[in-house]
């Protein structure tokens, strides 16, 4: 079985977002094979489809220092990205694999222990912890959201290669629950890069080949380096600016909200002033 590698960034995070949808749908249509895609953006917060920008993102600082916040279309928590983030995204025709299917979590499952069974080729104990992250030596390196499609199913994940991880608390608005529960007395303290964990830089592409070696033996797939079609490009384009640079997009904030008003306020001043 063949599938594709797409080796794409775009300099502009809302593309980058509208990029990832557009091979979703392509393979979800049947337009293109399952594909594989890497890549990375500059300074950005992406919160989860169904997450309040206000109450998850110090909107003020990232319009102060320049940093971009988006919105992805699968749920989950808020992730920083900086260009030391590796993204990686699996848009998976369900005819092309018998071991993903309409299961989330055995979608984790498999694309969790490829990731694992990549790091531990280049020399790191990684090892995947339900629901949806990967772990060295008990601390998160990735995590991972999905979708369920009709013809197709979705996982994507953040790697921590070389990132600025002190930018994690400085732009989110993380609970003190989502890491005490996991025994550590910081978010910082939770995370872990590779570049800490080997005392220097990590070659990215050295990353994404481990990666996509791992797919490879698991699921026994071959992969052809790629560029977007056409149908995918055009795909992309719409839904950049009908979709992921709306506030209507954006926004998602609750009615019933009392700060409702004030926060909507917020987030249009936001996106004016990151447009300019």
């Amino acid at each position: 079985m063949k599938w594709r590698i797409v080796r794409v960034s775009s300099e502009n995070p809302f593309m980058n977002l509208a990029i990832e949808e557009a091979i979703l749908i392509a393979v979800d249509r049947g337009v293109v094979p399952s594909t594989l895609r890497f890549w990375v953006h500059d300074r950005t917060v992406v919160i989860g489809r169904f997450q309040c920008p206000v109450e998850e993102v110090d909107l003020e600082k990232c319009v102060k220092d320049k940093v971009y916040v988006v919105r992805r279309h699968t749920g989950g928590g808020a992730v920083y990205h900086d260009r030391g983030n590796l993204n990686y995204a699996l848009s998976i025709s369900k005819g092309s694999s018998r071991v993903f299917g309409n299961s989330i979590l055995g979608n984790f499952k498999v694309v969790g222990e490829c990731i694992a069974d990549a790091l531990r080729m280049l020399g790191y104990n990684a090892n995947f912890r339900p629901i949806n992250d990967i772990e060295i030596e008990g601390r998160k390196v990735s995590g991972m959201a999905a979708s369920v499609h009709k013809s197709a199913v979705f996982v994507h994940g953040c790697l921590l290669v070389n990132t600025d991880v002190s930018n994690l608390t400085k732009y989110l608005r993380i609970p003190k629950v989502k890491y005490v529960t996991k025994g550590v007395k910081s978010a910082v303290k939770r995370v872990v890069t590779l570049h800490e964990l080997k005392g220097s830089p990590v070659e990215m592409r050295e990353v994404e080949d481990a990666i996509a070696e791992a797919f490879s033996h698991k699921l026994g797939v071959s992969f052809k380096e790629s560029d977007l079609t056409e149908y995918e490009i055009k795909l992309a384009e719409k839904l950049y600016m009908e979709k992921y640079t709306t506030l209507e997009w954006m926004a998602h904030i609750c009615p019933e909200c009392p700060r409702y008003s004030e926060d909507i306020e917020k987030l249009k001043a936001y996106l004016e002033a990151i447009r300019k």
